[in-house]
């Protein structure tokens, strides 16, 4: 089996930025109403790495705590106060905290969680890489429950100092100045349940500062999580959402304007099947700069009498420019009370179309990850289950116009679905990392969202996860095929592909369809598109082989944002040699088969010897190989059969034409071709009329007597009339029927030993009746048999003779 393999990436970004030193950052691990903080490690490495915690004061003293070693793709919970140094765990009034490694852009992910806020759910937070925060204005908008609390800390993450204004809807302001490093509280109470929005302007350095926020109520039993967006960095209008529960909820989405005009937007609610079924909700007109919440009761209407409407995807068409609008999502289970944030924006950057989201399904914990297709055309991604010691490799999957992939990772677990490889997940695995990423072309535009939500009821958590890779991946193939193959043998052909970040990370290797050809006719595929593939060789001769995969996206990330490099043709193969094997031999009945006479007694003095053998030769393509020749008939008897030229004896006769299979094999490196040569074991038996060639008054008579002559060409043959393509040792005797009228003797004129039939087996034979009747016009007759002896087997011809004619044998 010959591999080939397609390195896409040997085409290398000239701008891709190498390992460094990165930092990912949030502005707030202490929070007075929360119980504690968790965080969790999220590698994307292919090795281990050594992450540094480093804790900031609220007034930006810094603290620099233990490196920790995370191995590749591993996810570790840990408190946060275990990372702390020992002497400061007792302290509180934390402000930010960041992760320092050395490595790739989001080569080290992670993801925060306030624990029990006033006694309720958790509350996440999410990471800014340091090198990407380059933002002067973010917006957010919001639902608050009554009695509720909105809590927008800013966190310096730059070495000098910095200042924001912040702007609520409700009107109220606040200027912030801020230390290096230093975080501040900025706290806003509702009475009343409604929406509420806040703009920061970033009056130091772009960037500088990074926003997080939660909703609480006083007396926990509303948590979540405000998500802050950069409108100017939006890349299209729309916004998206999946995996937002319906069925038996509360929901909420709350939409804003973000500039001076008023527009109108089009909620739609799709199912997860697709654009089948989707429900259009009212146009939302927004007023400028307005916050409002969407009515929703014609989709919870819709939601009781549909199941496909439990959980769906949102979109928000949007006809004004790119962020000019923002959202979020918000929900809460009507029976249980969980609070569910769903994140409702833009498509977001190129690498939103890749993913390695951490998973839990330890005790009641749940997990679900999403795909969305968020176009009107098909689109395919590949997926992969990380976890401790092994991996699930989910291999490609197409999603039509708007379409929803889930995965509940506890059901992929409990029911031993099979991946790929037809492998299962351990059961007792019970976290790992979810991976994923846009396959195929889209020539740099967004179509894929992604994310995973994890659920504990006992532990008051409702996460999402919706953390990118820094680029796409590239993907390689590697091509299995025969480079040699037997003549009308098959073989199988197979195409795996691998995804792989420039850092080394990888999915796969998953089978993938392919389109298999040649550019000579000399093999067929069936099928001719798929992911495996017989391949049987029809023909000999060399070809070159192709397995063409498709085409696709090339991405980079070069050290500031992720670059599409354009479209490439992913497509592996080589050459392929068939190795076939003919024959031939000089003794054929019929051009296509072989014949070998047999003989009886002993050649008579003067008689060549008798023929009973036979040569074949083989002709391997290409040839250096070795052959074999066998047969199980008893009626020859091979000899030199290790050998390019096989011998062959005739032993017994054949009882039907080519009743006796010879076979050759030839082998070439390990490959093997075969042939059959039928072959007929021939018993001179007959003499079969062919033509007369000539006849008349005899000229060859002996003075004083004359006769007819005629000229007969027979040919000897088999039981079964079929020729004998030998030279054949043969010799005649006529007899004569005695007394005649013609007056010769018993014995007639014969053909004595030393002469032999043509190759074909063609005998000519001249007769004469010499008479002294005959002259004068007399008249006479006789009649008498002709014996031929060929190969010592005797055939006996009936003649008679008048002065006028001569038959023999009926001719």
């Amino acid at each position: 089996m010959r591999q080939n393999q397609v390195k896409t990436r040997d085409n290398k970004c000239t701008r891709c930025s190498p390992p460094g030193d990165q930092l990912i950052y949030i502005p707030l691990i202490d929070l007075p109403e929360a119980g504690g903080g968790e965080i969790v490690f999220n590698s994307r490495s292919p090795e281990a790495m050594d992450v540094t915690p480093v804790f900031y004061k609220r007034n930006g003293e810094t603290v620099i705590g233990d490196a920790v070693k995370i191995q590749s793709a591993e996810i570790r919970y840990v408190n946060i106060e275990d990372l702390l140094p020992a002497r400061y765990r007792h302290e509180r009034d934390w402000g930010g905290f960041a992760l320092s490694y050395y490595g790739a852009n989001r080569q080290m992910w992670s993801q925060f969680r306030f624990l029990g806020v006033n006694g309720g759910a958790n509350v996440d937070e999410f990471f800014t890489v340091k090198d990407e925060s380059r933002s002067a204005v973010y917006e957010a908008a919001w639902w608050m429950p009554e009695k509720s609390e909105a809590i927008v800390a800013l966190g310096n993450i730059s070495d000098a100092a910095t200042s924001a204004t912040l702007s609520f809807g409700n009107g109220h302001s606040r200027t912030v100045q801020l230390q290096p490093h230093a975080t501040e509280l900025v706290r806003e109470e509702h009475r009343n349940e409604g929406t509420e929005s806040v703009k920061i302007d970033v009056t130091g350095a772009a960037g500088s500062i990074v926003p997080t926020g939660i909703i609480t109520t006083k007396d926990g039993s509303f948590n979540s999580v405000i998500r802050f967006y950069d409108p100017t960095k939006a890349k299209q209008p729309n916004l998206y959402a999946n995996g937002f529960r319906v069925a038996g909820i509360t929901p909420h989405m709350v939409l804003k304007n973000t500039t001076q005009s008023s527009i109108a937007v089009l909620p739609k609610i799709i199912p997860m099947s697709g654009s089948a079924g989707i429900v259009t909700l009212s146009q939302v007109s927004l007023d400028p700069n307005e916050t409002k919440e969407v009515d929703l009761s014609d989709l919870l209407r819709a939601a009781k009498t549909r199941r496909d409407l439990d959980v769906v995807s949102v979109e928000v068409s949007n006809w004004a420019a790119p962020g000019s609008v923002i959202g979020s999502l918000y929900s809460t289970d009507n029976r249980t009370g969980s609070d569910y944030d769903v994140p409702l924006r833009d498509s977001g950057p190129i690498r939103s179309m890749t993913g390695a989201y951490p998973w839990k399904i330890d005790g009641d914990y749940k997990s679900i990850a999403y795909v969305t297709n968020i176009t009107d055309e098909p689109v395919e991604f590949v997926a992969e289950l990380a976890y401790d010691g092994g991996k699930f490799t989910l291999g490609p999957r197409k999603l039509q116009a708007r379409e929803t992939a889930n995965f509940d990772l506890e059901k992929i677990r409990d029911e031993q679905m099979k991946d790929v490889a037809s492998h299962a997940l351990p059961a007792n695995v019970t976290h790992g990392q979810f991976k994923w990423a846009i396959r195929g072309a889209s020539n740099g535009k967004i179509v894929l969202i992604g994310r995973t939500e994890m659920i504990s009821r006992a532990q008051n958590v409702s996460s999402s996860y919706s953390c990118p890779m820094d680029c796409g991946p590239t993907y390689e193939c590697d091509v299995q095929y025969p480079g040699l193959i037997g003549f009308l043998q098959s073989e199988t052909g197979s195409v795996t592909e691998t995804a792989s970040w420039n850092y080394g990370y990888t999915m796969g290797p998953y089978p993938t369809d392919a389109s298999w050809s040649v550019d000579e006719p000399i093999a067929s595929f069936d099928p001719s598109s798929a992911s495996e593939t017989s391949i049987t060789a029809v023909d000999e001769g060399q070809a070159n082989l192709s397995a063409f995969v498709g085409y696709f996206d090339r991405y980079d990330w070069d050290g500031l944002e992720c670059v599409w490099l354009g479209t490439v043709l992913l497509q592996g193969g080589g050459q392929m040699q068939v190795v076939r094997v003919r024959w031939q031999t000089a003794h054929s009945i019929n051009g296509m088969d072989a014949a070998v006479p047999i003989a009886s007694g002993t050649p008579p003095q003067g008689s060549p010897s008798f023929v009973n053998t036979t040569t074949i030769t083989g002709i391997g393509i290409p040839s250096g190989g070795t052959y074999s020749w066998s047969t199980s008939s008893n009626k020859v008897t091979l000899s030199n059969s290790n050998s390019a030229t096989v011998t062959v004896t005739g032993v017994t006769e054949s009882q039907s034409t080519r009743d006796v299979t010879i076979n050759l094999t030839y082998t070439y490196q390990g490959r093997q071709a075969s042939e059959q040569v039928p072959l007929t074991v021939q018993k001179p038996t007959f003499m079969d009329f062919v033509s007369i060639d000539g006849s008349g008054a005899a000229n060859d008579c002996a003075s004083g007597r004359s006769g007819p002559f005629k000229d007969i060409t027979w040919q000897l043959a088999d039981k079964n009339h079929n020729r004998i393509p030998f030279a054949i040792p043969t010799y005649d005797t006529l007899t004569n029927v005695t007394p005649n009228s013609c007056f010769v003797p018993e014995a007639g004129e014969g053909t004595a030993p030393g002469f032999s039939t043509d190759g074909t087996g063609k005998w000519p034979h001249h007769y004469n009746n010499c008479s002294t009747a005959c002259n004068n016009g007399g008249s006479c007759s006789l009649s008498g048999t002709q014996k031929y002896f060929a190969n010592g087997f005797q055939i006996d011809l009936a003649y008679s003779m008048s002065c006028a004619t001569i038959t023999v044998a009926g001719h």
